[in-house]
């Protein structure tokens, strides 16, 4: 599956031997797991303000008050992100630090 995903990415290796390399597929599947990430973080975020800040249609131009709503709506929600995103690296560290105490 890794060196399908590889093969099948916008960016893929320049080599067969480096898809063959464990180092560079991780690199490059961390990779691709982040701008996926970020993707579902934007689209999250644009579904969800657009949503907040214009319930029933879109104006043609976006007045202050728009403006005002789309900027902390998505300041919360990057806010949010970074919280939740610390919370996930202190657990996994967690998690790792009492896997290498047993």
């Amino acid at each position: 599956w890794l060196k399908a995903s590889l093969l099948c990415s916008a960016n893929p290796p320049s080599t067969p031997a480096a898809v063959m390399d464990p180092n560079m597929a991780k690199a490059a599947l961390a990779k691709q797991i982040g701008e996926a990430q970020e993707s579902i973080h934007l689209d999250t975020m644009r579904k969800t303000c657009f949503e907040k800040c214009f319930p029933r249609s879109y104006p043609s131009s976006l007045g202050k008050g728009d403006k005002i709503c789309l900027a902390k709506c998505m300041d919360r929600i990057t806010e949010s992100h970074a919280i939740v995103s610390k919370a996930c690296v202190e657990m996994a560290q967690n998690l790792q630090s009492n896997l290498d105490m047993q």
